[in-house]
């Protein structure tokens, strides 16, 4: 028996190396858009000056290099009003020169399950949030099969010389939406605005918690926050259901008038943007982005 628990011991010992020297490289090594912005926010938190929150919309909508002042880029595909107040609450003691805040405020913000995410893993290791019922598999990056298979082909890609264009920017902005590869923008209209519509309004309370907790967090420290609904493109407006439209954007109103420091902008159908500004439907591609940051830089004054 003696040298069963040996011949064991010895099996599981160079398995459990190898498993934490993968750990270690997910986390640390190798690199993701979720663990770079961890790491630009823990080294330049206390120099940001306006910090852009939210889902795909202002990931790829909304580009730091336009603007003048210290930027940068938090925002995430599926990223929730959750876990945008928990980034800028991680960083609540650095951040003494952060004048602004960016949050979209889109039409599948406020009826989301606040906390679920298809990226909540990546929240857990590289973010170091404490995210809710997350599982172990959630909390340990080589359990997660999406990470280590997504960080292996990085690897093997490398290994081959086979060049990986990193999906953001240096200040965080989302690079992957180019107008070269856009697609059909009434196919994705119809089926993007069907994925987003709400069930029911089950979180919606929760998610107008959340939107002013964050808002009040700004405003009790001075801070300008910016609500934003981007634009979209009419194959994805006229299928919006109304009450749901109507909801969102009477929460982000009600919110500007209530708080000094919050502003609300409605960008869903301006006239400003046209078909060559669409990566799709309801995302903006490099030429919009630019056509948005611009006009953000013109109405947020430093």
């Amino acid at each position: 028996m003696k040298k069963f628990y040996i011949k064991t011991l010895l099996f599981i010992l160079p398995v459990i190396l190898l498993a934490t020297v993968i750990e270690i490289s997910l986390r640390y090594q190798i690199p993701n858009e979720f663990a770079y912005k961890r790491q630009y926010m823990d080294a330049n938190s206390n120099k940001v000056e306006m910090l852009i929150l939210g889902s795909s919309h202002t990931y790829y909508g909304i580009d730091p290099a336009y603007f003048s002042h210290e930027t940068f880029n938090a925002a995430a595909s599926s990223q929730s009003l959750f876990y945008d107040f928990e980034i800028i609450k991680k960083y609540q003691h650095r951040i003494e020169h952060l004048q602004t805040v960016i949050l979209p405020v889109s039409y599948f913000s406020l009826f989301n399950d606040y906390a679920l995410n298809k990226n909540k893993s990546q929240y857990a290791v590289y973010w170091g949030i404490k995210v809710p019922q997350a599982s172990l598999i959630d909390n340990i990056a080589v359990l997660n099969i999406q990470s280590v298979y997504r960080e292996l082909k990085k690897i093997l890609f490398a290994a081959l010389n086979i060049d990986i264009d990193f999906p953001c920017t240096e200040f965080g902005w989302g690079k992957a939406y180019n107008s070269k590869d856009s697609k059909d923008l009434v196919t994705t209209g119809k089926t993007s605005a069907e994925r987003h519509k709400a069930e029911d309004f089950t979180f919606i309370t929760k998610n107008i918690k959340i939107l002013r907790s964050i808002v009040e967090f700004c405003n009790e420290r001075n801070i300008d926050i910016w609500l934003i609904t981007t634009p979209c493109y009419a194959t994805y407006r006229q299928h919006l259901d109304p009450h749901q439209l109507s909801s969102t954007v009477e929460a982000a109103s009600l919110m500007a008038k209530e708080y000094d420091h919050c502003r609300y902008i409605n960008l869903l159908d301006s006239d400003m943007f046209t078909d060559t500004d669409f990566y799709d439907a309801d995302h903006l591609n490099e030429i919009g982005a630019r056509k948005l940051s611009m006009l953000l830089k013109e109405m947020i004054k430093p």
